[in-house]
C-alpha cells in the first residue's frame, strides 16, 4: 500500500486533535464527548484493519514470511501453535491469497484489544476513545499489527483473559478459553500465561515487594545476570524447537546486553502507575492485578537483555500500558490529568517516529 506511513501519521494527527479536545472537556468540564467519538473510534478500528490487512509485502520485516507460510502450507510446521493450521485451512477455503490471512489476523488483533480496552473503560467510566488513543500512540502497536501479527493477535486474546479475570474472577471458563486461544496462535506466550497465573497467586502481597524485586532485577541485568543463567528453567517453557534461537545470544544484527533505554521506558510508566494506584480510592483490586502483571513481565523482560530480539518479550509488558492508563481518562476520577496524558502520548509517538527515521 502506497504512502502507508503517511496515512497512519495523518490519521494519528487527526486523532490527536480530537483526543486533546476530549481531554480538555474531561479536565475542565468533567464530562466526556459521546456519540460522535464512539462512531469515529469504530472507523479508526476499521482503518487499521484495512491498512494492516492490505499492506504490501515490503511493509514489515516478517510480512513476506507470513505470505510464504500461507501460500505453502505443506512446507510449514506450526509446532505447538495448534490453532494456526485450522485457521489457515478455513481461510484457504476463501482464497489462497495471503491478503485474506492478513485481513483476518488484523481484524482479530484489533477486535480483541478493542474489546479488552472497552471492558476496562466501562469499569472505570473512562473515555474509550482516549484509552484506544493511548494504544495507537505506541510504536509496538504498529509492530504487532505488521511485523509480529501472530504475537499481536495472541496478546489480544491474553489481554482479554487478564481483563476478564480482573473484572470477574468467577468467570474462569471464559478466561480459560481466551488463554487457550492465545497459546494456540503463539505458543511462546506460555511465559506470559505463567506470569499471569503467578500474578493471581501473588495479588494479595504488598506492592512494595514487587517494587524491590523490580529494582533488584535492574541491578542484576546491569551486571549481565539474566535469562542465560535461567536457560534450563525457561527452556522448559519454550519446548518448541523453532523457538530455540530465543535462548541464544548469538546475533550479528541485534544488540544484546543491558538496555538502559528500555529500562527507562518501563520505569517511566511504572512511576505513573504507582501514582494512579495510590490515588484510586475504589475499584483498585482489578488495577492491582494488571499492575502486578506489568511489573513481573517487565522483570522477565530485563532478564532477556542477554538474548537477541528481547523487545519481543518486552511487548508482553508494554501492551499493559494503555490498560493501566485508563483511570486517567475517567470522568469520575480526581486526577484532572487527561490533557497531560494525551500530551505525553503525543510526544512519545513523535519521538519514536523521529527515532526510527534517524535509525534508518
Amino acid at each position: 500500500m502506497e504512502n502507508y506511513q503517511l496515512w497512519i501519521s495523518g490519521v494519528y494527527l487527526f486523532m490527536s486533535i480530537l483526543a486533546l479536545v476530549n481531554a480538555l472537556c474531561l479536565d475542565f468540564l468533567r464530562k466526556r464527548i459521546k456519540g460522535e467519538l464512539y462512531i469515529f473510534n469504530i472507523f479508526i478500528l476499521l482503518f487499521f484493519i484495512l491498512i494492516f490487512g492490505f499492506r504490501d509485502l515490503e511493509i514489515g520485516t516478517d510480512t513476506w514470511l507470513y505470505d510464504w507460510q500461507y501460500t505453502n502450507p505443506e512446507k510449514v510446521e506450526y509446532g505447538f501453535d495448534f490453532l494456526m493450521p485450522y485457521i489457515n485451512k478455513c481461510l484457504y477455503l476463501v482464497s489462497n491469497n495471503s491478503t485474506v490471512f492478513f485481513l483476518f489476523m488484523a481484524f482479530t488483533f484489533m477486535v480483541t484489544f478493542s474489546l479488552a480496552l472497552k471492558s476496562l473503560s466501562n469499569y472505570y467510566q473512562a473515555n474509550w476513545f482516549l484509552v484506544c488513543f493511548s494504544l495507537f500512540s505506541f510504536y509496538f502497536f504498529y509492530s504487532l499489527g505488521t511485523n509480529i501479527i501472530r504475537q499481536g493477535t495472541a496478546l489480544g486474546f491474553l489481554m482479554l483473559a487478564i481483563v476478564n479475570y480482573a473484572l470477574n474472577p468467577g468467570n474462569k471458563k471464559l478466561v480459560f478459553f481466551f488463554a487457550i486461544c492465545s497459546l494456540g496462535i503463539h505458543s511462546t506466550l506460555i511465559v506470559a500465561v505463567f506470569i499471569f497465573l503467578l500474578s493471581i497467586l501473588l495479588r494479595r502481597i504488598n506492592l512494595i515487594y514487587f517494587y524491590l524485586t523490580y529494582l533488584l532485577v535492574i541491578v542484576a541485568a546491569a551486571l549481565n545476570i539474566g535469562i542465560m543463567q535461567l536457560e534450563p528453567i525457561i527452556g522448559l517453557l519454550l519446548v518448541d524447537d523453532r523457538r530455540s534461537s530465543y535462548l541464544t545470544n548469538e546475533s550479528v544484527v541485534y544488540t544484546v546486553g543491558f538496555r538502559p533505554t528500555f529500562v527507562l521506558f518501563n520505569t517511566f510508566f511504572l512511576v505513573i502507575f504507582m501514582f494512579i494506584y495510590r490515588t484510586l480510592k475504589e475499584k483498585s483490586e482489578p488495577y492491582k492485578l494488571i499492575f502486578i502483571y506489568y511489573i513481573l513481565t517487565s522483570v522477565f523482560f530485563f532478564f532477556t537483555f542477554q538474548i537477541p530480539y528481547s523487545d519481543r518479550w518486552g511487548v508482553i509488558s508494554w501492551v499493559c500500558i494503555p490498560f493501566l492508563m485508563a483511570p486517567l481518562f475517567s470522568e469520575k476520577n480526581a486526577f484532572r490529568l487527561a490533557t497531560a496524558g494525551v500530551a505525553t502520548l503525543f510526544v512519545i509517538y513523535v519521538f519514536f517516529q523521529f527515532y526510527l527515521v534517524s535509525g534508518n
